[in-house]
């Protein structure tokens, strides 16, 4: 008697549990068939937009606008607007936005709300190389050369080359380098030198143009004055730039250095001017035999006055 009324008590149990179990599979079905429904609904509503965000570095020239973005997509694809949106190839257009060369990246994708979303980043142009043919490139602050735009210009440096440099005559990364590297390539030597400007102001406001002889040397063209600044190779930059800096504060007018043609940095703690009109001689051994036959003066790193000082240094007659 007391098994039986076990038994009774226990069917009840069994059939809820069954009963649960059936109106939870009916709820995740129904779920289903909604979720199916809306992905179904909302693949087939139209794209209400196109919104296009282009990022670009502080003091970094416009290169691409988000009309020429609109261009290229709609050139491509279709006026996208009013498209329903099972119909828009996302891979498809990011390709073909990310194939302009002033672009770095690109990332194409649709909102829950519809609307097609475009963020790009633009490149951030180092200098430009004009080659002696009239070609040329841009090379951009992470070492990456990109062709000339038919529609924006970039104002940076630029950097005429004697003979045709190609735009990938370099790797493309090139975290492993310093000043130190051997076997760079002429192009691999410009990055370095760019990013010497880069991290010195002074001498990027400076510098009109930086010029690459067919020797593989840099010769820079400042805005001021009709010197030739001879750099030489890349190495030992940081010391060359001081001492640049130090001999043009040591002069008291800018007109004084009209008497020079070449300020050559390739001696360590020296500034070797050529006067404007004579020949780069040897340097005789004593004060006289210089006075006598005019050549290059040596203007020795530690005579020359602290940037506040104000003295112009005492060059022989």
């Amino acid at each position: 008697m007391k098994n039986e009324k076990l038994n009774t008590a226990k069917k009840p149990s069994v059939f809820m549990r069954v009963l649960v179990l059936a109106i939870f599979v009916l709820m995740g079905a129904g779920t289903l068939v909604l979720w199916a429904f809306s992905i179904t609904k909302h693949n087939t509503q139209p794209v209400p937009e196109l919104r296009v965000n282009i990022q670009k570095g502080q003091n970094v020239d416009e290169l691409i606008t988000k009309l020429e973005v609109d261009s290229i997509v709609h050139s491509h694809f279709g006026l996208l607007q009013g498209m329903p949106m099972s119909q828009v190839d996302v891979g498809a257009i990011q390709i073909a936005v990310n194939r302009h060369p002033a672009i770095q990246s690109c990332n194409v994708y649709m909102g829950v709300d519809g609307i097609l979303n475009i963020d790009i980043q633009q490149r951030a142009p180092m200098f430009r190389v004009m080659n002696s043919d009239g070609s040329g490139f841009y090379v951009d602050t992470l070492g990456q050369a990109f062709s000339l735009l038919d529609r924006a210009v970039a104002y940076i440096p630029i950097v005429s080359v004697e003979g045709v440099m190609g735009a990938m005559e370099f790797p493309a990364t090139k975290d492993y380098y310093d000043e130190n590297t051997l076997a760079l390539t002429y192009l691999d030597e410009l990055i370095i030198f760019g990013n010497h400007m880069r991290k010195h102001a002074e001498l990027k406001d400076w510098t009109e143009h930086v010029h690459l002889t067919a020797m593989g040397t840099i010769e820079v063209i400042p805005r001021i004055g009709s010197q030739v600044i001879d750099y030489g190779s890349i190495y030992n930059l940081e010391m060359k730039t001081k001492m640049l800096f130090q001999f043009y504060r040591s002069q008291l007018y800018i007109t004084d250095l009209e008497k020079y043609s070449r300020i050559n940095l390739n001696f360590e703690n020296q500034v070797i001017c050529e006067k404007r009109g004579m020949d780069l001689l040897p340097a005789p051994a004593d004060s006289a035999a210089i006075r006598a036959n005019d050549a290059p003066i040596a203007l020795p790193n530690d005579l020359i006055p602290a940037a506040a000082q104000t003295v112009p240094q005492q060059q022989p007659q």
